[in-house]
């Protein structure tokens, strides 16, 4: 591949910007000039920025000085979001965990219950089978009584 200067390469019809108007910060013209002392001319309309630059200490090296801002800046702002987000999330994790400890203590109860009336329902079975065995052959079967001490099913949990 051929490689041309800059000077070389195609014109396409366009013109660049002049972007010169850009770079003029009001500096005086001494400032490129080794005898001249330089200094800073702001424009006639300038009114101030977030940094005064100063130039002008022994060693005429600039010197930044950050501005006297006391109000709340964005970070802070935003910190103090994100502090209150925080809160409002622990505030509904609590409150969620109650719900959760209600919702189990309900299903706990329901649980319970089912349980108890499913007992009952299968100790009236037996009995009732009991007693028809007993209807049908009085002396060959235990009796009711001694029949469901040994067969009843209990209504808890582990017992």
């Amino acid at each position: 591949m051929t490689q041309h200067a800059y000077s070389q390469m195609p014109n396409y019809g366009t013109q660049g910007s002049d972007y010169s108007s850009l770079l003029n910060f009001g500096l005086n013209e001494n400032i490129m000039n080794p005898g001249g002392s330089p200094q800073a001319n702001p424009p006639a309309n300038f009114q101030g920025g977030a940094f005064d630059f100063s130039f002008g200490n022994a060693q005429n090296s600039p010197s930044v000085t950050p501005p006297n801002d006391t109000g709340m800046g964005f970070s802070d702002i935003m910190s103090g979001f994100n502090a209150l987000t925080g809160g409002i999330q622990a505030y509904t994790g609590i409150k969620q965990l109650g719900l959760a400890e209600d919702s189990f203590k309900f299903n706990k109860g329901v649980t319970e219950t089912n349980l108890a009336n499913q007992a009952q329902s299968v100790n009236t079975q037996l009995e009732d089978r009991q007693r028809s065995r007993i209807a049908n052959n009085p002396g060959a079967y235990q009796s009711l009584s001694t029949y469901m001490d040994n067969n009843r099913v209990s209504g808890s949990v582990g017992g």
